[in-house]
């Protein structure tokens, strides 16, 4: 091999490391949501969450993370979603994607919710004043699934004492909204013994109408459960 044929398989192999290197790391770029679900039934003590969804364009995009922003003073709350854009051969396909926010404690009131990227109102919050100083109105069920099936809405999860009990499950259908609360109370007759006590419910959700919703479970030590549901 002479020196020209060396000097250009070099430079070959150094384009072809650098392609390689630029092939395979992704960029981050703004994305949009395309709507906001808020539950309601927040108080001015809890950590309030609300669930962005928004559609990628191609398969090349994968979520990254989201900034909240929060403007006390003219209750608005500002969300940029950002996803890591890799390059190659791209799928033209539109992918949807949704994230649970958290926002923090909000004073009382009704705050609205913009995309930063282009002011867009995403949608409102309503803030309650607390009633007590306890972080919850009820003591909830700890909550580990929550899914639809032919019967109804399933709930499972596991007491952490023998002693707790299912007392109810109340169901707020809101716009868009499932916001579900399942109370749990302490039976003195049995002894509180700690382990994992396994248990399962099923509501009857029946009377929600056909569309699209954010499923929201309340569960103890503020854990709640959402998923975004096609009701049939």
């Amino acid at each position: 091999m002479n020196l020209v044929q060396t000097t250009f398989s070099v430079i070959a192999i150094i384009f072809a490391t650098t392609l390689a290197k630029a092939d395979h790391t992704p960029t981050k770029v703004s994305v949009n949501f395309g709507k906001i679900y808020a539950p309601g039934g927040f108080d001015d003590n809890d950590n309030v969450q609300i669930v962005g969804e928004g559609l990628f364009s191609d398969s090349c995009y994968r979520y990254a993370e989201t900034s909240v922003r929060v403007d006390h003073k003219t209750k608005t709350i500002k969300v940029r979603p950002v996803a890591y854009k890799y390059p190659g051969y791209c799928l033209q396909v539109i992918l949807p994607f949704d994230r649970v926010l958290d926002v923090g404690i909000l004073q009382k009131g009704t705050y609205t919710v913009v995309q930063e990227s282009d002011s867009q109102h995403l949608g409102q919050v309503d803030i309650l004043a607390t009633k007590n100083k306890e972080p919850d109105d009820f003591m909830y069920a700890p909550i580990s699934q929550a899914f639809f099936q032919s019967g109804g809405l399933s709930l499972m999860g596991d007491f952490p004492t023998s002693c707790m009990k299912l007392k109810e499950v109340k169901a707020q259908v809101q716009s868009d909204v499932l916001v579900i609360q399942p109370i749990v109370e302490i039976d003195s007759s049995i002894p509180c013994v700690e382990g994992k006590y396994h248990f399962e419910t099923v509501t009857d959700v029946s009377d929600v109408k056909p569309g699209r919703y954010l499923l929201h479970v309340r569960s103890m030590n503020g854990k709640a459960v959402n998923s975004l549901v096609d009701v049939q």
